[in-house]
């Protein structure tokens, strides 16, 4: 399904047909998700319950000890906006347990930072697979292309699932079709859409921590992969410390762009297209 209308009202009718149309293809009757609090998550849990039934969107907020209050209550808001019912598991046990298990492999003299944020993201798709595996129930990622296209995102953890519903949406026009769909504005609390972006794997973190900002970065994607603009152009365009920065993150994540789910095609230009580009 290609969409190339700006409306926000024909874009998630599209997403709502593609996800429709994927699971009568597949066998699918019901859809399983993880609810962080944050925006993809609520967009992706929106348009599934609007699409397929609320009582058919199984969801789940798998919370850490880095989960804060205000992501429980945007979860819950948004889910009671849905009519929808989710539960909860704590991943901290199953993230003991990995973490038990490696950690006498580990070299004294090697940062464990990285792993132990990955854990947390790996705990989660391993415990929303395995409730897939007893219902048979379409686990959807929640990532959407600009994270995707730079690597913020965990193999095997947040990428663990079988269609990627808002894969082919930056982050910054999913903000832009909340504003603008009467829909997602209505359902999506207020908060989540104005609150700073984050993954919460560590304290105090934030998106921008590893990031340039949104607005920035989404500038740079597409004109670097939409437009095709050279690298030359690039920096002229948007500054040279800027584009190689993030021309070395989305080098860098072609490993993981070929491994995603797939995506619901919105745009001429996904990212599998961009994996199979020479240029990249």
């Amino acid at each position: 399904h290609v969409c190339r209308c700006d409306d926000a009202t024909v874009k998630v009718e599209a997403l709502k047909v593609a996800l429709k149309c994927y699971m009568k293809r597949y066998g699918f009757k019901a859809v399983t998700l993880g609810l962080s609090g944050g925006l993809d998550s609520a967009v992706v849990a929106a348009i599934a319950a609007d699409a397929i039934g609320a009582e058919n969107v199984h969801a789940y907020v798998l919370p850490s000890q880095f989960t804060s209050e205000e992501s429980w209550q945007d979860a819950e808001t948004l889910a009671c906006n849905l009519g929808m019912k989710i539960q909860a598991i704590d991943i901290m046990p199953t993230v003991k347990v990995a973490f038990d298990s490696v950690s006498p492999h580990l070299p004294e003299d090697r940062s464990i930072a990285l792993m132990a944020e990955n854990l947390q993201a790996r705990a989660r798709g391993l415990l929303l697979m395995s409730l897939s595996n007893v219902d048979g129930s379409l686990v959807l990622t929640t990532g959407n292309k600009s994270e995707c296209a730079v690597g913020y995102c965990t193999l095997y953890g947040d990428m663990a699932g079988g269609l990627a519903l808002i894969g082919d949406i930056y982050k910054s026009e999913l903000y832009k079709l909340c504003e603008d769909s009467d829909y997602l504005r209505r359902v999506i609390p207020k908060n989540i859409l104005t609150k700073a972006p984050t993954a919460e794997l560590r304290d105090n973190q934030k998106d921008e921590d590893s990031l340039p900002p949104y607005p920035q970065l989404d500038a740079v994607l597409k004109n670097m992969i939409e437009r095709g603009f050279s690298l030359n152009k690039l920096k002229k365009r948007h500054g040279a410390e800027l584009v190689a920065r993030i021309w070395k993150l989305v080098k860098g994540a072609q490993f993981k762009r070929e491994q995603a789910a797939q995506a619901v095609k919105l745009t001429t230009k996904p990212l599998s297209q961009v994996t199979n580009n020479a240029f990249f």
